[in-house]
């Protein structure tokens, strides 16, 4: 998924070098601290377009970010940016330029954006509909879902491989549940070439369903994150931003099944009651 491009805000090599220091340090509070890999999440779930150093960015910068835009993109729909406000800097692709070895890469040029509730313009939270929701997840999922009689959870069987799921749930506690299980689906479809440890594997769906449940505006329960320390005790920076790379492919193909199905499942609704008029 693209970012929005707008306007480029050219800054200086030092402003640019101090966001790349903002992720860095960051990345560095992953393993020591067990709330920052939550935060992440909960950016990367709300913004699944942004790559990760800009979740990372945002989720510093302004943790409560829920629309951002450029200055002349709110000017240009008439919205004001509130006196006093402090933009959020994030980095978007600027070209490329050629490495020392001769090699091209990607070059970034910082951009400064404003959310929402920075400017005049009323924000109205978008309250999504957690039955609609549920439905899409189960039109079109990785693998077959199976709903057993027993109560409650849903698990994901290798052997299949396939998702059961039990009944007698609330839509978030389902939701929540069902995404977890999901998760496990995707990722072992994607990782073939890599197997990573049993703790790391789960670490991932779990993050990949918390993100999917802050994309939903779910706050899934019984989540926790302290074992993070443990599992990614000794990595490096690098290998951390992979961990993030690879939790960011897995919700983005979760949540892009289930918003195709989403859209199916609306039209369908739409040409049905148009039919019984």
């Amino acid at each position: 998924m693209a970012e929005p491009y707008a306007e480029k805000n050219y800054h200086t090599d030092e402003q640019r070098q101090n966001l790349y220091e903002t992720v860095q340090q960051f990345l560095d509070r992953i393993p020591m601290e067990p709330e920052t890999l939550p935060r992440y999440l909960q950016m990367q779930g709300r913004f699944p377009q942004l790559s990760v150093n800009n979740a990372i960015l945002m989720a510093v910068q302004y943790p409560t970010a829920t629309r951002y835009r450029t200055l002349a993109d709110w000017q240009t729909d008439g919205v004001t940016v509130q006196s006093g406000q402090q933009p959020v800097s994030i980095l978007i692709p600027d070209g490329t330029y050629q490495r020392s070895n001769g090699s091209t890469a990607t070059k970034f040029a910082v951009q400064q954006v404003y959310d929402i509730t920075q400017t005049d313009a009323v924000s109205k939270p978008e309250q999504a509909d957690l039955r609609q929701t549920l439905h899409a997840m189960l039109m079109r999922p990785v693998c077959p879902v199976e709903v057993i009689q027993r109560s409650g959870g849903a698990v994901f069987v290798p052997d299949g491989p396939k998702v059961q799921i039990g009944r007698g749930m609330s839509m978030e506690a389902a939701i929540a549940t069902l995404s977890l299980a999901l998760a496990h689906g995707e990722l072992s479809k994607f990782q073939r070439d890599y197997v990573p440890t049993e703790q790391l594997h789960a670490l991932y769906a779990r993050s990949v369903s918390y993100g999917f449940c802050a994309h939903y505006g779910i706050q899934p329960e019984n989540y926790s994150f302290q074992d993070v320390g443990m599992i990614l005790r000794g990595c490096n920076n690098r290998e951390l931003k992979k961990h993030l790379e690879t939790i960011r492919t897995g919700l983005g193909t979760l949540l892009d099944r289930t918003e195709k199905a989403r859209t199916d499942l609306i039209a369908r609704t739409s040409r049905q009651e148009q039919e019984e008029r």
